[in-house]
C-alpha cells in the first residue's frame, strides 16, 4: 500500500473509491465542491463528505491545487 502509516478506516476507503472513480472519468483533478458531491452521493451525509475529503488531504491520498483535487 502506497501509504501504509496513514491507512484509511472503512468510510474513507469508500469515499477514495468514489473519487479514484470520478477523477479517472474526467481525466484530471475535480473541483473540492464535485469531490465533496461524489462522496456524499455514494450515501454520506453532506458535512461528513466534507471531512472524509479533508481526512483524504491530510493523509495525503489527494492533493490539491488551488480549488482541484487530485489523487496522488
Amino acid at each position: 500500500m502506497r501509504h501504509s502509516q496513514t491507512p484509511l478506516t472503512p468510510r474513507e476507503q469508500a469515499a477514495f473509491e468514489r473519487l479514484r472513480g470520478v477523477v479517472d472519468e474526467m481525466n484530471a483533478g475535480c473541483q473540492r465542491e464535485a469531490a465533496n458531491t461524489a462522496v456524499a452521493e455514494t450515501g454520506f451525509e453532506a458535512d461528513e463528505a466534507v471531512q472524509l475529503v479533508d481526512r483524504l488531504l491530510s493523509k495525503g491520498y489527494l492533493y490539491a491545487v488551488q480549488d482541484d483535487v487530485r489523487i496522488t
